[in-house]
């Protein structure tokens, strides 16, 4: 797979993330439009459909795990947000909505380039099939911030 300026741009700023260690291969960068959601995620979805429809997309893999860099040149700088792929969502109790999301964006587990203010700001993964499998009980060990 050939490198892409696009992810080019997040692995520089991704260096931490992305050690000599591992194994990694880029696509090609595609134009705007390029990847695009089924009717029913889209209904559901609709501002990010249209966000999605401004995306260049790049196939990664990742130590042989498929991902897809999704990507918004702006005046100065790339955004970007890495998803990994689809994956099936049987066994993860997670509402109607997120599961028909899931089998088809993989969700975010890395971003580059986004502006202040971002929903996504200190949050390590969004939307995955890897957060849903967690249940909140990770809130006890913060117990003491509401005491």
């Amino acid at each position: 797979m050939a490198i892409n300026p696009h992810w080019d741009s997040f692995a520089k700023q991704h260096a931490w993330f992305l050690p000599a260690s591992k194994r990694v291969r880029s696509g090609e960068l595609t134009p705007p439009g390029n990847w695009v959601p089924s009717d029913r995620v889209a209904a559901l979805f609709p501002r990010l459909t249209r966000l999605w429809a401004k995306a260049h997309t790049s196939r990664v893999e990742i130590d042989e795990a498929d991902h897809v860099l999704f990507s918004w040149q702006g005046a100065a700088d790339v955004s970007s947000w890495l998803a990994p792929a689809p994956g099936t969502t049987a066994d993860v109790p997670v509402l109607p909505v997120h599961r028909t999301l899931l089998a088809e964006f993989g969700g975010v587990t890395e971003r580059s380039g986004e502006p202040d203010g971002s929903w996504l700001m200190n949050s390590n993964e969004s939307l995955t099939l890897n957060e849903a499998r967690r249940d909140a009980s990770f809130i006890l060990e913060y117990s003491w911030a509401f005491d």
